[in-house]
């Protein structure tokens, strides 16, 4: 995954030279970080409290508690790991008496609380159960001097899963016991040119089993996957299919699945025998799935399949897929969804979709209770008491007390036709037509784009059926597509319906929520986008400075005509933490996401 993306982020800041660039720029043809606006042309406008990050972070994870948000800086340059705080300890009087508890606790939400520095990571993380531990995934550190750390850091050999204890009051860690995965004798030798024989088992994601006794370590370059007791850290490997990517156990502890980019399929293993069970058909060959995320309510585990633009639901009780679901849109390149996650009540699923710098909401059942939840009114406060007042005398719609009862009780200002004048009524009348009209808009678009989204991703979606006669050919397919067909769109929150996107940083990678979706949190690769570098040493007898060659970038050993504005040294992410937002409030974030798209 490192070695895709810093490919992919050459390529796109290779070719945004000639990109059309947003009226608002403050420098013609500039684009970057300081106007938000991106290679693409696109513009973000992330939402939450953003805090910056180290280079490209390609993972992450919340600490079981949700206070802490851990992020993997797996870019070129130096790799560590940055702790973010999300949810600080403690509550705040009502009030005035809390003011100044607020704004502490604003001020500390977002805020870094450690950094760790790490020989080179992929983005791989897992949380133990108990709160106590976390693993990362290792990989070599990098050849470059100026991105080399300390002789003290450990596992700069790379093909090791890195173990820290926490401190639950801080948040802070300290380094624990590393744990080697070496490759095999039969490894198939890493792609490389002219071809070596060089063997990597690169790990990559990492899930743990509910008791916090078996870890499962995808590993991409060695085609397998790595049981591992925690307690003994005796590893035993699974043959999977190739380039092993996602990571997942399932809720009783039992199986463990394994995404493969290149096959196209989920490895099912039984993780007491470490042995492979089947392997499940997600999409075709290269359609890269990737995330695995388990439901802690049903029997189902969700897949991203990135170049599909899907996310394929399996039931982990008959190991088949049992529908799809779309993240598809009509503008852009691909959504490409990456990274999954249900939150802890079982309501919605969270896909960070790199390609269209979004994270979208999915329902996952249609309990009332998710909805009441998402959209709980806040507590009224308590009325303050008011003198006694001596009666007044009854007048139409009021009572003994002079207040209005019944229908006659204001909305708008207005009282509903109780007015005692033709011309008082029709005022009020007007105001509130407009009071209206200024809301409809907002509201209108989103169920516009809403409802084109939920018949999207019902054409989109497939059921289990629908995908067997796809991949072998069954004249069902036809059939189970009309059946398919013929399902309503829903615009409110149904089972497996696309609620809305929520727009954040650019090329997101990580998106959760903390216990009781209290909060959302996302991480995105790139942040606020990647600019032009600042320029070189000289003028190369032209107007543009020439860019200074730099040993591990495409400058290195480059004429200077070559070496371009936008290929940058270092590719700095972020983080946003937000409030878990409402149902209303995602639809009504949707039409801003889409706003923000190029023109195509």
């Amino acid at each position: 995954m490192r070695r895709r993306l810093l490919v992919l982020v050459l390529a796109v800041a290779g070719l945004a030279t000639g990109v059309a660039i947003a009226q608002d720029s403050k420098e013609e043809g500039r684009i970057g970080p300081e106007n938000r606006i991106q290679p693409s042309g696109r513009k973000l406008d992330p939402v939450g409290k953003i805090t910056g990050l180290g280079n490209l972070p390609t993972g992450g994870a919340l600490t079981t508690d949700g206070r802490f948000l851990w992020t993997l800086s797996a870019g070129r340059g130096r790799n560590d790991i940055r702790i973010v705080e999300v949810e600080p300890r403690g509550t705040c009087p009502r009030g005035s008496a809390g003011k100044t508890c607020r704004a502490e606790r604003a001020a500390r939400t977002g805020r870094v609380v450690q950094q760790i520095p790490m020989p080179g990571v992929t983005g791989g993380m897992v949380m133990a159960p108990d709160g106590r531990t976390a693993y990362v995934s290792g990989v070599p550190e990098s050849g470059v001097d100026d991105q080399k750390e300390d002789a003290s850091v450990p596992g700069k050999q790379g093909d090791v899963i890195h173990s820290f204890r926490l401190d639950a009051q801080t948040g802070t860690a300290t380094r624990g016991e590393l744990i080697a995965v070496p490759p095999q004798p039969d490894n198939p030798p890493v792609q490389s040119f002219p071809p070596g024989r060089d063997q990597r088992n690169w790990p990559r994601d990492l899930a743990i089993s509910p008791d916090g006794r078996t870890l499962l370590a995808a590993l991409n370059l060695g085609d397998r996957a790595a049981v591992i007791d925690t307690a003994t850290k005796q590893v035993r490997y699974v043959q999977t299919g190739r380039y092993p990517y996602g990571a997942a156990i399932t809720s009783d502890g039992k199986r463990g699945l394994v995404s493969n980019e290149a096959t196209g399929t989920v490895s099912v293993i039984d993780l007491a025998g470490a042995s492979k069970i089947k392997d499940i058909q997600v999409g075709p060959n290269l359609s890269h799935p990737e995330g695995i995320a388990i439901d802690p309510k049903q029997p189902r585990a969700y897949v991203a399949v990135t170049h599909q633009d899907l996310i394929a639901v399996i039931n982990t009780n008959t190991l088949e897929v049992e529908r799809t679901m779309s993240v598809e849109r009509p503008q852009g390149i691909g959504t490409a969804p990456t990274a999954l996650s249900v939150t802890s009540d079982g309501c919605n699923l969270l896909s960070a979709n790199s390609g269209e710098d979004a994270v979208a909401v999915f329902a996952l059942t249609d309990d009332p209770a998710c909805a009441r939840k998402a959209q709980a009114p806040k507590p009224r406060p308590k009325p303050r008491p008011r003198p006694n007042r001596p009666n007044r005398p009854n007048r139409p719609g009021r009572g003994p007390n002079g207040k209005p009862r019944g229908k006659a009780k204001r909305r708008n200002g207005c009282r509903n036709g109780r007015q005692r004048t033709t011309g008082r009524r029709q005022r009020c009348r007007q105001t509130a037509r407009r009071s209206s009209s200024r809301r409809a808009p907002a509201a209108q678009a989103a169920d516009r784009i809403l409802q084109h989204e939920g018949r999207k991703g019902v054409d989109l979606s497939k059921s289990a059926k629908a995908e067997a006669a796809e991949f072998y050919g069954e004249e069902a397919e036809e059939a189970e597509e009309e059946k398919t067909a013929a399902r309503p769109a829903q615009k409110n929150s149904q089972a497996f319906q696309l609620m809305g996107r929520i727009p954040v940083g650019s090329y997101p990678t990580f998106a959760a929520a903390t216990p009781g979706r209290k909060s959302l949190v996302w991480i995105a690769a790139k942040g606020l986008g990647v600019g032009p570098n600042a320029g070189g040493t000289g003028t190369g007898g032209g107007p543009e400075p020439v860019i200074a060659e730099d040993a591990g970038s495409a400058t290195a050993g480059q004429d200077p005509k070559f070496r371009f504005k936008y290929l940058p040294r270092n590719v700095f992410g972020a983080s946003g933490v937000l409030a878990y937002p409402t149902d209303d409030a995602v639809r009504k974030l949707t039409p801003q996401g889409l706003a923000a798209d190029p023109p195509g």
